[in-house]
């Protein structure tokens, strides 16, 4: 047992002293002289320099629709002009009488390069959650980076939320989306 302490001791304090001289003279840093000034200003030993960085506005949205008809919706949610909005999170929660069911989803166009637009669809899969007052509440969330530009060349573009009745009929349904993400402005050149 008294060997085992020894031991345990021993290795204890080599390990410190490697740590005090690893501290002192890795890489040729004396840590007397380093300058914390920038870490504590930024919280990073880096100092950042916003210019370089594009300027990001949170952006949440809210957009309903409501199938009816046919069945099927689409709702344009305008994005502000010349602003690349940048969809980190959608959530959407869904109201339907029973026995129906919806598709619900989300396009959006941005730029390939040469202004040229490309169009990306997202699908969102619906979870039933339960049934309150003869409705069927589903919801659904994906998170991710989906990029959408208001301006393509000289065309101008929003994002399309679409829900669609899988089994048309009398009744209510209704899809309630959440966007979130944030705003830049549209690059001048591809």
């Amino acid at each position: 047992m008294k060997k085992l302490i020894n031991y345990i001791t021993v290795r204890s304090l080599l390990l410190m002293a490697f740590a005090i001289l690893l501290a002192n003279s890795t890489f040729g840093q004396n840590v007397a002289n380093l300058n914390f000034a920038d870490f504590e200003a930024t919280g990073s030993p880096l100092p950042l320099k916003a210019e370089n960085l594009p300027a990001r506005v949170p952006f949440q949205k809210q957009v309903t629709v409501n199938p009816s008809g046919l069945g099927y919706r689409i709702v344009a949610m305008q994005i502000p002009a010349g602003k690349r909005l940048v969809i980190e999170n959608v959530s959407v929660v869904v109201r339907c009488s029973e026995g129906q069911r919806l598709d619900v989803g989300y396009f959006t166009y941005s730029n390939t390069g040469g202004n040229i637009a490309g169009k990306t669809l997202q699908k969102l899969t619906l979870q039933r959650r339960g049934s309150f007052n003869d409705s069927a509440i589903f919801t659904a969330q994906t998170r991710g980076s989906v990029v959408a530009d208001e301006q393509i060349g000289t065309e101008h573009f929003s994002v399309g939320v679409s829900a669609r009745l899988i089994n048309p009929g009398a009744g209510f349904a209704q899809a309630q989306f959440t966007f979130s993400g944030y705003l830049e402005d549209l690059p001048t050149a591809f």
